[in-house]
């Protein structure tokens, strides 16, 4: 048996046993149990109050909208031709600023509550450019374009100069 502690996260689920005894324990978990149906009393006020019957369809609504990793692939190739080796924490920052996301498109977490869904994002984009052999990891976190990734490169950026 491991005697590794396991890390919560929003959304876990955390079971607490106590002894009759600890009576201190057992007031403190009350509250919490209170302070929880507390919020959702008044949660469930507000939404009655302002008309909404389904938050989840409000918060889609308001959510801002991200490009797909479909939209951002042939931007995040260039990039890693341009720059030869990038590591993907400049490929989050150099996209999210192309495509002029502000601090809270950047921030909204995937449904795993484990990371940013930009992030997973651009990992996808890179994961189809993997796919396609133009795009290969030479070692952890770093990115660089295959030898059929940087002649493909090479012809993408004749054409784009021939266009100015």
């Amino acid at each position: 048996m491991s005697n590794e502690k396991k890390e919560y996260g929003p959304g876990d689920t955390l079971v607490l046993r106590i002894r009759k005894n600890e009576h201190f324990l057992a007031e403190w978990a009350g509250k919490q149990t209170e302070i929880g149906e507390s919020i959702r009393y008044l949660i469930e006020n507000d939404i009655s109050r302002n008309g909404m019957s389904d938050v989840s369809r409000e918060i889609m609504k308001n959510r801002p909208e991200l490009p797909t990793a479909k939209d951002i692939k042939t931007d995040l190739f260039m990039f890693i031709g341009d720059n030869e080796k990038v590591t993907p924490k400049e490929a989050y920052e150099y996209l999210a600023d192309k495509y002029q996301l502000d601090d809270w498109s950047r921030t909204i977490i995937t449904r795993s509550g484990k990371e940013p869904k930009w992030n997973n994002i651009v990992r996808w984009a890179k994961k189809d450019l993997q796919n396609e052999d133009l795009v290969e990891s030479i070692e952890h976190g770093v990115w660089v374009l295959t030898d059929d990734g940087r002649y493909v490169h090479k012809r993408l950026s004749e054409d784009s100069q021939k266009k100015d």
